[in-house]
């Protein structure tokens, strides 16, 4: 595989925010496609992409604010977890860290007298779904299985979807 144009590689440095992480997980998904990365081919991947443009203009804390502060209610699953692989090692971490510093929705049906048990429920629910994740994220690294990314993917992202009604 080879880059014949410094710009080019310039180019996917400045698209990915300087990242080498970001630029070598790119470099790995585009290598299965072609041998030469050219310019035209950059822009073209980088317009299509194998990824979200957004997803590779933000940093890690952008995407982790994208689910803290509830940005992802009107998104799609495929699209919530293109933000969770944005660092797929690290997000899980960090909403482990951050999912009790949110209040959940209370829908007007869960009002009233089990106010505060449904509150509790819902953390329950995403604790639930964060230790479910943790588990798959042991059994990936420690069997090699990673075809399991997409369910600690879905998982991790389905415990800010317990928080949100």
């Amino acid at each position: 595989f080879s880059i014949p144009n410094a710009m080019v590689l310039e180019k996917l440095v400045e698209e990915c925010g300087n990242d080498i992480r970001h630029i070598i997980n790119i470099l790995q998904m585009w290598r299965m496609d072609t041998d030469v990365l050219a310019f035209g081919d950059l822009s073209k991947k980088m317009k299509d992409g194998h990824k979200e443009k957004s997803v590779l203009q933000t940093s890690f804390f952008d995407v982790a604010d994208f689910f803290l502060e509830r940005k992802h209610n009107k998104t799609s699953v495929g699209e919530k977890l293109d933000m969770f692989f944005y660092d797929a090692d690290v997000m899980p971490l960090h909403i482990h860290e951050n999912y009790l510093k949110n209040k959940p929705d209370i829908l007007p049906s869960e009002t009233g007298k089990y106010a505060e048990f449904n509150c509790m429920k819902r953390f329950a629910d995403a604790a639930g779904a964060i230790a479910d994740g943790d588990v798959i994220g042991n059994c990936i690294r420690g069997k090699q299985q990673w075809a399991l990314m997409p369910l600690q993917g879905y998982t991790c992202v389905a415990s800010f979807d317990f928080l949100c009604s």
